[in-house]
């Protein structure tokens, strides 16, 4: 009889253990997702383009939105055909994020590789082509603090 309740305190303890550690992708996907101000800069440093993301997560998947709010001067040709939608994924042990600005298409692309480091993301974009990558900069967006 001790046996037995012995054997029913340790079955109760391990699936309450079990069930409160394990699942990290859950927990950094709810602190990635959120409203974000970003920009784009240029080799030189120069940003050239400013706007609003919304970033959605389940798991390590990762799907979302963005505007482009404003726009400096020259800007790779890959940026003028982004439908305003994004895709990606997200690194749950390195906190490290990639990010699709047009999923729909695979050619002349942008590509962003960020980290999340409290409450921004940085990192760098790519404008990939068939050919290779075109053109690259900077990333950073920080998240919009709510009222």
């Amino acid at each position: 009889m001790p046996a037995k309740i012995l054997y029913l305190v340790l079955m109760v303890f391990s699936v309450m253990y079990f069930g409160c550690v394990g699942n990290d992708s859950q927990t950094s996907s709810k602190v990635l997702a959120d409203n974000y101000k970003y920009s784009f800069f240029d080799t030189s440093g120069n940003s050239f383009i400013e706007g609003k993301m919304k970033l959605l997560a389940s798991g390590e998947r990762l799907t979302g939105e963005y505007t482009v709010d404003t726009s400096f001067g020259d800007r790779p040709s890959g940026f003028s055909s982004l439908p305003g939608i994004l895709s990606g994924n997200i690194n749950t042990k390195e906190m490290a994020v990639f990010l699709n600005l047009n999923p729909k298409i695979a050619d002349n692309n942008i590509f962003v590789y960020a980290s999340l480091v409290q409450d921004s993301l940085n990192g760098y974009w790519v404008q990939s082509t068939m050919v290779g990558i075109k053109a690259k900069g900077d990333f950073r967006a920080v998240k919009i603090k709510q009222p």
